[in-house]
C-alpha cells in the first residue's frame, strides 16, 4: 500500500488464494503512524473488487484479532459482514487469541 502520488509505503494487503473453493482470504498491516486515516479500507476495498471482478472469486474472508477492533471496522467498511469467532485460535507470543472472521459473498455471481 503506497501513496498515489508520493510512493510513500504506507504497508502491504493481498489475498492467499484457494483454488480449491474459488476463494481468497485477505490479509494486511499498516504502519501505526497511518492508521486512522481510511487508508487500510481503501485498500481493502480495491482488493475485494478486483478479486471478485478479475479474479471471480466466489467469496473473500478475512480474520482479525479481537484485541484489535480496528481491523473489524476495516473489515465492515469495506463490505465484509462479521461471521463468527474462533475462541482462542491462535498462539501469539506467550497465549493463545481470539480471532474474529469475517466475509463476503461476490455480489455479482
Amino acid at each position: 500500500i503506497t501513496d498515489k502520488v508520493t510512493g510513500e509505503l504506507y504497508g502491504c494487503m493481498g489475498v492467499a488464494v484457494d483454488m480449491n473453493s474459488n476463494m481468497g482470504e485477505l490479509g494486511y498491516w499498516v504502519g501505526p503512524a497511518y492508521w486512522n486515516r481510511g487508508i487500510a479500507t481503501e485498500a481493502a476495498q480495491a482488493i475485494i473488487d478486483y478479486g471478485f471482478k478479475i479474479k471471480k472469486f466466489h467469496k473473500i474472508n478475512a480474520t482479525h484479532f479481537t484485541y484489535n477492533p480496528a481491523s473489524g471496522r476495516v473489515m465492515q467498511k469495506a463490505g465484509m459482514e462479521k461471521e463468527g469467532l474462533r475462541k482462542s485460535h491462535v498462539w501469539k507470543i506467550d497465549r493463545f487469541e481470539d480471532v474474529a472472521i469475517y466475509g463476503i459473498v461476490n455480489p455479482w455471481e
